[in-house]
């Protein structure tokens, strides 16, 4: 990795600052991206609890399917903010960014209720303590991990498709082997 000449000609640490600005670019939109969905998560499983209620649901299935939903879907709106990039987006990227990041908040959403659910009970029935977090909040919790990790694995793999293309895109075969000299020159 080459460091600019005018980077190097300053202090030390700033050149540390060079290079580790890509990481922690991923790290604040990690730690960002967990906060929101987390937040957007428990919203939509709010809203979500909101609609049963007063819609007149009355079935436990229909209240599991409501807040695995709920927070998969709040939690991955809520990674995209923190993974989008303004520039360079067709509608198919942002399709496909909307898509993955919602199916990943979904994933995350019902294996963080099972393991919440698996875990109370056995906490119970060992302990038999109460339960200190309901399912629901392990639902959250994992909703919004697997929607940020959706959306980290979709913006590497993303970026380095693009790399690529930007890579290939400049074709030397076209460049003569010789200089080419205006017409004035001569």
């Amino acid at each position: 990795m080459e460091v600019d000449s005018q980077v190097l000609a300053e202090s030390p640490w700033q050149v540390i600052v060079y290079r580790s600005q890509p990481v922690l670019i991923i790290a604040f939109r990690a730690i960002f991206g967990m906060a929101f969905a987390g937040v957007t998560g428990m919203v939509s499983i709010a809203v979500g609890w909101g609609l049963f209620v007063f819609f007149g649901g009355q079935s436990a299935q229909t209240w599991f399917i409501v807040q695995i939903c709920a927070a998969g879907t709040g939690a991955g709106l809520g990674s995209i903010v923190a993974w989008f990039n303004i520039d360079r987006n067709t509608r198919l990227m942002m399709t496909l960014m909307a898509a993955v990041a919602v199916l990943g908040g979904l994933a995350g959403a019902w294996l963080g209720y099972e393991y919440g659910a698996y875990r109370n009970a056995i906490i119970s029935e060992r302990l038999g303590t109460t339960i200190l977090l309901s399912p629901v909040t392990y639902a959250t919790m994992g909703s919004a991990a697997m929607a940020n990790l959706a959306m980290l694995a979709f913006r590497l793999t993303t970026s380095k498709l693009t790399a690529k293309k930007r890579k290939t895109a400049v074709d030397i075969s076209n460049v003569p082997d010789r200089p080419v000299t205006l017409n004035s020159d001569r």
